[in-house]
């Protein structure tokens, strides 16, 4: 049976990620901001050092990265400097690559592709534009911000993507549904959180101000 490879977080320093470097480091701050752990986003960068170290070594531009790139990059029999020697990638360390892909695709380094790349997570968008928000405008800490901002993310599963659609009687819902599963201090947390963001939606525009 073929070898699959997880690349261990020692070895990402020594994979050169090369023009994708920048992206990269905006890709990981991303991921701890949305309070990810430290050990998930070193896995997260880990596949996406391997991805810009391998575009290197195959001679692949950014701006060609697409469907067949990736599948090719899932495909390669790895001897890549910093790795495991291995003869494929399991679909867990791709699947990480895929996300920073769908980052590239944000930025606009890289063209979305009507097929298999992953497009942008409206979610993530969200919540980092409400983080640089509470930044700006509210004064409160770091700490506080990122804590905002991961129990924002819990409650969009509930909200839904398009803030136009929020009202009073959905934003009740899914506090009263939030509230089977947590315990009365993390809720009052929680309901501040999602009134801090909810403010920030009115004030962008990008909701009704009674919700």
């Amino acid at each position: 049976m073929p070898k699959s490879t997880e690349v261990l977080p020692e070895c990402t320093q020594l994979m050169d990620p090369g023009k994708l470097r920048p992206f990269l480091e905006a890709f990981t701050s991303r991921l701890l901001n949305l309070g990810h752990t430290r050990l998930t986003v070193s896995g997260y960068e880990a596949s996406a050092r391997h991805f810009g170290q391998w575009l290197q070594s195959t001679k692949i531009a950014i701006t060609e990265i697409d469907d067949d790139v990736v599948r090719r990059f899932a495909q390669h029999r790895c001897r890549c400097p910093g790795s495991r020697q291995a003869d494929r990638l399991s679909a867990k360390y791709v699947n990480r690559a895929r996300r920073f892909i769908g980052f590239l695709v944000e930025y606009g380094a890289v063209t979305p592709s009507t097929h298999e790349l992953p497009g942008v997570d409206l979610h993530e968008v969200q919540i980092v534009a409400f983080q640089t928000w509470l930044r700006r405008h509210r004064g409160i800490s770091e700490r506080t911000v990122r804590r905002h901002g991961r129990m924002v993310m819990r409650l969009l599963a509930g909200l839904g993507p398009d803030p136009k659609l929020y009202d009073a009687r959905l934003v009740r819902q899914v506090i009263l549904d939030e509230a089977q599963r947590s315990s009365r201090a993390n809720l009052k947390t929680m309901t501040m959180a999602l009134r801090g963001y909810l403010k920030y939606l009115a004030t962008q525009g990008l909701c009704q101000p009674g919700a």
